[in-house]
């Protein structure tokens, strides 16, 4: 996952345009844009983000003049928007996707009432500055230096005497510069990729809540969150091979349980984004390091629903 933080106050948003994004709430984030569909969620209340289908002839009219979002990354990176209610006046950053839905838990965890309360206000109020910082250090040429890490998930299987339903994927880590690292602290994000299998008429039935009518779907089918997970990674050389665990929730509030829950058999298909720090030997010194992004699609990685 990117590590990028990009402070664009000069980007071009215009009242008529945050209007014409049906946005609700005054910070917003978009996440996925792809050619045939543009997501933004809304961040609100205790139900964390609410997601909406953007019009690609909206997006594209943002895009116009500003061409920076050209290099959004779609699924890992995000314009993260809030609007300060004074005429066209808007705080603009491209962020990793993760510090997004960070900064989604940290309200949800403080929200009362119906409008937040002071306490989810100053969430907000703190962590844009964050991201201001983290852009200005990027910006001034810190150091950005990347291992070369690649990140490969072999199988899955189950935990079988875990006291909650886990699942272990096996992830390969290799380093191809030669340096050894001494450490990974490792940040994983695990998607559900609806579009990659079919499903029988009455999974359809079941998964009407989630996406709509069957014939909807080339438009509602979307990537769904499943899980985050951090891992320490203990140092090595070349290429080592590390357990992730990952635990299935029983709680149906969340979308991917209620996903999984509706099908009957077959195999979920997965996508890993991988992000982190590295602590590395560097000139007989330690030194510390991004790990890159990864956004890998894992086909061949499956976990049968029966299983967890």
């Amino acid at each position: 996952m990117p590590a990028r933080y990009l402070n664009l106050p000069e980007l071009v948003l215009t009242d008529a345009q945050w209007d014409s994004l049906q946005i609700p709430v005054g910070i917003a984030f978009s996440f996925s844009i792809h050619r045939w569909a543009a997501w933004w969620s809304s961040i609100r209340a205790r139900r964390g983000a609410t997601e909406s289908l953007l019009a690609l002839e909206t997006w594209d009219e943002l895009v116009k003049p500003n061409p920076a979002l050209e290099t959004l990354g779609a699924d890992v990176e995000a314009l993260l928007v809030r609007n300060l209610k004074r005429r066209e006046n808007f705080d603009c950053y491209i962020v990793p996707i993760d510090a997004c839905y960070e900064l989604v838990g940290r309200i949800r965890r403080c929200w009362k009432g119906f409008d937040g309360g002071e306490d989810a206000w100053n969430e907000i109020d703190g962590f844009l500055p964050t991201c201001a910082c983290a852009a200005a250090k990027s910006s001034a040429g810190g150091d950005q230096r990347m291992s070369d890490l690649a990140f490969t998930i072999i199988d899955a299987r189950v935990e079988p005497y875990a006291v909650i339903p886990t699942l272990l994927f096996r992830l390969q880590i290799t380093e191809s510069s030669g340096e050894r690292i001494h450490a990974i602290a490792l940040r994983s994000q695990i998607q559900v990729e609806p579009r990659q299998r079919r499903y029988s008429h009455h999974e359809e039935d079941l998964l009407i809540e989630l996406f709509g009518a069957p014939d909807r779907w080339s438009g509602t089918l979307r990537s769904l969150l499943w899980t985050q997970a951090s891992l320490m990674v203990p140092g090595f050389e070349g290429t080592t091979v590390i357990d992730l665990p990952i635990t299935c929730t029983y709680d149906f509030e969340v979308v991917a349980a209620k996903y999984l829950e509706a099908l009957e058999d077959g195999e979920v298909p997965l996508l890993f984004l991988s992000a982190g720090r590295s602590s590395r030997a560097a000139n007989s010194a330690s030194a510390s390091s991004r790990c890159p992004g990864r956004k890998r699609r894992n086909t061949e990685c499956r976990s049968g629903c029966g299983a967890i």
